[in-house]
C-alpha cells in the first residue's frame, strides 16, 4: 500500500479490493469499531506496519465468528500492545527476571508487567502462560487476558478512556 498528500489524512494510491469483512451481526460490527478506536488511540500516527496489518485484517475475520470473538479481540489487543512498543512480557517477571512458572503466583502492574506475588494476589502462572500461548481452554484465562489488557491500556491512555471500551466483552 502507497500513499501520497501532505495533510494528515492520506491518499491510498495502490492498493486491492479483497471483498467486504463479513461482520453482518451486531456484536461483531460493534466490535470491529472497538478494534478500529483502539489502533487510532495507540498507533503511532502514520506508523506503517504491514505485519499488524495481516492482524489486524485477520481478526476482523475472526469477529464474525461468535465463537471466535472473545479469543481475536484479546490476540488483537496484545499485538496491538506490542506494535504500539507497550507490550508485556508473559514469559518473565519484571521484578527479578524470573521465568513465569504454571504452578506461580504473580500479580500484574501496569506500568511494568508480571510481578512475583503470593496466592492472595490470584494471578496463576498457569493462566499467564496460557494466554502467552493463545490457549483459551484454561478456565479464566479469557477473562483474565481482558482484565490485563484493559488495565494496561488504560496505563499507557494515562486514564483516558475509549468510547467502545464498554461495548465488549
Amino acid at each position: 500500500m502507497k500513499t501520497s498528500g501532505r495533510a494528515e489524512l492520506k491518499r491510498l494510491n495502490d492498493w486491492r479490493y479483497h471483498g467486504a469483512v463479513p461482520l453482518q451481526q451486531s456484536a461483531g460490527l460493534v466490535q470491529g469499531l472497538y478494534v478500529n478506536e483502539l489502533c487510532v488511540r495507540l498507533m503511532p500516527r502514520f506508523q506503517a506496519d504491514q505485519a499488524f496489518f495481516g492482524v489486524y485484517a485477520s481478526t476482523l475475520l475472526l469477529l464474525a465468528r461468535p465463537a471466535q470473538q472473545a479469543g481475536a479481540l484479546r490476540f488483537f489487543e496484545r499485538r496491538l500492545l506490542d506494535a504500539s512498543g507497550f507490550g508485556v512480557d508473559y514469559r518473565q517477571t519484571m521484578d527479578n527476571g524470573d521465568w513465569i512458572q504454571a504452578d506461580g503466583h504473580y500479580r500484574f502492574d501496569p506500568a511494568h508487567g508480571f510481578c512475583l506475588g503470593t496466592p492472595v494476589d490470584g494471578l496463576s502462572g498457569a493462566q499467564i502462560l496460557a494466554i502467552a500461548q493463545n490457549d483459551w481452554h484454561l478456565p479464566g484465562a479469557l477473562a483474565l487476558a481482558r482484565h490485563i489488557n484493559t488495565r494496561r491500556i488504560l496505563h499507557v491512555l494515562e486514564g483516558r478512556t475509549w468510547h467502545s471500551q464498554h461495548w465488549v466483552s
